[in-house]
């Protein structure tokens, strides 16, 4: 078993608040709150280049929390 590591600090100094983990492929997608766009959906591939917003989806720094939607797309993506 590997040891958990910050792979990258997407909100300095703050918790980015992540959350809906859900791994697709070899890419894991999340929502966090990166202190600028709110929370918005990001994806990793493990390192810290690769870590990245997909889109900010609701412009400004409301965020679209995309806790609403993730469950739903990824429930799409496997039925």
């Amino acid at each position: 078993m590997s040891t958990p590591f910050l792979v990258k600090d997407i909100f300095l100094g703050f918790s980015s608040s992540p959350g809906g983990l859900t791994v697709v492929g070899n890419t894991l997608f999340f929502w966090a709150n990166d202190g600028v766009n709110g929370v918005e959906l990001w994806k990793s591939d493990g390192t810290a280049a690769g870590t990245v917003l997909v889109k900010d989806i609701e412009p400004g720094s409301s965020g679209s929390n995309p806790s609403y939607m993730v469950p739903h797309i990824f429930k799409n993506c496997y039925n």
